[in-house]
């Protein structure tokens, strides 16, 4: 549930400011898979706002990031999962690469029927949320 002055108003309806929307379209840029096999712990970066290994892992690990506005793909792989000794992580890694495309498919979905939801039930009549996010009618008086 939504506290109160923070993802929700008094009367409990959701409240998503412009630079939360323009967060989550950052967000959707880029997705990051790591996969690391060895003795770690995973911690919350609070200032980066994201999880990854503790400073002094001892983890071998699988990189893959893919940045969907320049098409790039990146991946970084340990010669330790070379031949057949990395074969059954290097698909568990791959399966996750696809899981991570199809869920950056339906956010993007999710995000824009919000957005047409948004302008249609005209949150903002001043048209804020329209010239923020550049949807704003040019015929429009």
């Amino acid at each position: 549930m939504p506290e109160p002055g923070k993802d929700a108003g008094p009367d409990g309806s959701v409240e998503v400011s412009i630079d939360k929307l323009k967060g989550a379209l950052k967000n959707l840029i880029n997705l990051e898979i790591r996969t690391g096999v060895g003795d770690t712990e995973l911690v919350y970066d609070k200032g980066k706002k994201k999880w990854g290994f503790k400073d002094d892992a001892k983890v071998d690990v699988i990189y893959t990031k893919v940045d969907l506005l320049q098409g790039d793909i990146i991946s970084l792989i340990n010669s330790r999962f070379e031949g057949e000794a990395g074969k059954e992580i290097l698909k568990y890694h791959t399966d996750q690469v696809t899981k991570g495309h199809q869920i950056i498919k339906d956010n993007i979905a999710a995000l824009l029927a919000m957005i047409d939801a948004w302008r249609k039930a005209k949150v903002k009549d001043d048209g804020t949320l329209d010239r923020a996010l550049g949807l704003e009618d040019e015929s429009a008086p």
